[in-house]
């Protein structure tokens, strides 16, 4: 043979062998890798709905198979033509004129008397074996039929609980049909008692606001009227009253120094009651002290309210009496049983206090005066006497103006009861 076809056929051959080379490593990747060693990496994938590694093994390598034996016929075919060893062509040799270095390896390719057809049929004959030879993928696909398995199971449950569920609802349907007449009728009723609401709810409206239109006119003559009573300058008159008058009380009452000269007011509105000190700033009921303010600040208010009531004369009918129970106790406090048949005002108050004893007599005292007075004062100006009534310790005063304590007092009880039996 001659030495250009040593050297074609010997190159023919190394491409052959580095084609069949390469075919195999990329079956053996397809097969074994993606198949086998990297399965559970691919199964994050998924390929139809499919693990990656799953569908590789069961079907993804067959079809790389089937592919790679279209590549090899189809590489195989343009090699032959490479070389001038394809049947088409005219220069086609016979595997007979090669020289063959080594028969071992070479005598496989004399054999293929049809090559097109040899080849596709050896190639189909090694893809059999092969899978023969993977009995991984019958054991992959056990398993994975044991998963598929469970999983079908599990899905069947839950159909059944599905069917069950919609048998339920079926017969639902079917009592909310039985009861469709029924609920039809309560409908019609129902739209015949809100038909007679609406009628009633027009009627009434139309009433209602008739009925609202009168009481606004009624309100706007009422609101004139009080216009024409002028309730504000009229308040502001009798807060001036009333300030004058407690003032007019209050400046003979023993209050403490740094409230005095008392300057007391009074606001009809809010109900504050205040003095304002030298300093023109306002001192509230709720800060102004010992118990003798609060006491006095109650007193001249109550029998200032009094004798503005008794100034409106017949026109007011709140009745011009007032009550007073155990007013001195702030000078007398019960820190001792008084159980003596006569007022003892040494033994009625602290051992601290004895030496102030006199001076709170005094002012118990002046305190009765200024109520005396207050009546007096009062029935000369409106001509009303005021009815004061006082429960208390103290007893057997000595009062001004020849007045006689004794004249004042209704009833003893220290040693009877308040009750007599």
């Amino acid at each position: 043979m001659p030495q250009t076809h040593q050297e074609n056929a010997t190159a023919y051959w190394k491409e052959n062998i580095r084609l069949m080379l390469i075919l195999l490593a990329v079956w053996f990747i397809a097969s074994f890798g993606m198949g086998i060693l990297f399965a559970d990496e691919l199964d994050h994938f998924r390929i139809a709905g499919f693990k990656f590694g799953f569908w590789m093994a069961q079907q993804g390598s067959i079809y790389v198979f089937v592919l790679l034996i279209f590549v090899y016929v189809y590489k195989m075919n343009k090699l032959d033509h490479k070389y001038g060893v394809d049947e088409d062509d005219d220069n086609y040799v016979a595997d007979d004129d090669y020289y063959h270095p080594d028969d071992s390896v070479i005598d496989s390719i004399s054999q293929h008397e049809n090559k097109g057809d040899n080849r596709l049929t050896d190639a189909v004959i090694w893809l059999n074996n092969e899978l023969k030879r993977t009995p991984y993928m019958k054991e992959t696909l056990s398993v994975d039929e044991r998963k598929i398995n469970i999983k079908v199971a599990d899905q069947m449950a839950v159909v059944k609980n599905i069917e069950a569920t919609l048998k339920k609802r079926g017969e639902q349907v079917e009592g909310v049909k039985r009861k469709e007449t029924i609920y039809n009728k309560a409908l019609k009723i129902k739209l015949r008692i809100e038909n007679y609401l609406e009628d009633i709810a027009s009627e009434y409206n139309s009433d209602i606001e008739k009925e609202i239109k009168n009481l606004q006119i009624n309100i706007n003559g009422l609101m004139s009227k009080l216009r024409d009573y002028d309730v504000d300058s009229k308040l502001i008159k009798s807060e001036k009253y009333v300030a004058k008058v407690m003032n007019e009380i209050g400046a003979n009452l023993d209050f403490e120094e740094s409230y005095k000269p008392i300057n007391l007011q009074f606001n009809f509105s809010s109900f504050d009651l205040w003095n304002i000190n030298k300093d023109d700033k306002k001192v509230f009921l709720r800060s102004m002290g010992s118990g003798a303010n609060w006491l006095y600040c109650h007193l001249v208010l109550f029998m200032a309210l009094h004798k503005l009531f008794c100034s409106r004369g017949e026109s007011c009918n709140i009745p011009p009496v007032m009550f007073f129970d155990q007013p001195t106790q702030v000078y007398f406090p019960n820190t001792t049983r008084d159980d003596s048949d006569e007022f003892k005002a040494d033994g009625m108050i602290a051992l601290d206090r004895i030496k102030k004893v006199d001076e709170d007599i005094k002012s118990v005292e002046r305190f009765f005066n200024e109520i005396i007075k207050y009546c007096d004062k009062t029935e000369e100006d409106t001509g009303i006497k005021p009815q004061i009534i006082i429960t208390d310790h103290a007893d057997n005063l000595n009062l001004e103006n020849d007045n006689n304590f004794e004249d004042y007092v209704r009833a003893r009880w220290r040693t009877r009861g308040f009750i007599e039996q």
